[in-house]
């Protein structure tokens, strides 16, 4: 299984992980337009049961980076809200985000990762400002 991960992530041309906020928007960029170019194996990965054995290794691994990076700016949350504000940020990069904007709205890697990292940017400008201005509430 280990070997058909490091397969998948050469095919995949070894995804960066993010180590910064700004990061995550930059890898969505970077990754979704790369997805297209394999879309065939990212979709076998996302609907097969040998596909998600294997993508559980790098979705932890990703998981992992994406709350870290994001530390600094939902540190002014309650854990819960910023498990949620991680949650969403970290499906909001997600395979299965560019599949669905893909397959449900027609849009290409590239459309779908500019559109992707805009609202995941907003969103950590967002927090960023609550953080300056002393907010800390999910609305």
């Amino acid at each position: 299984m280990e070997a058909l991960g490091l397969w998948v992530d050469e095919q995949l041309g070894d995804p960066p992980y993010p180590s910064s906020p700004a990061d995550i928007a930059d890898m969505v960029e970077q990754v979704f337009p790369k997805f297209d170019e394999q879309a065939m194996l990212v979709q076998a990965l996302l609907l097969s049961e040998l596909g998600k054995s294997v993508r559980s290794r790098l979705r932890i691994k990703r998981r992992e980076s994406v709350a870290r990076s994001l530390q600094p700016v939902v540190e002014h949350l309650d854990a819960a809200q910023a498990k949620a504000i991680c949650a969403v940020i970290q499906h909001l990069a997600s395979a299965e985000m560019w599949n669905v904007m893909k397959d449900e709205y027609g849009l290409d890697g590239k459309e779908s990762a500019k559109a992707v990292a805009w609202v995941v940017r907003t969103l950590i400008a967002e927090l960023q400002s609550q953080q300056k201005g002393g907010v800390g509430e999910m609305g």
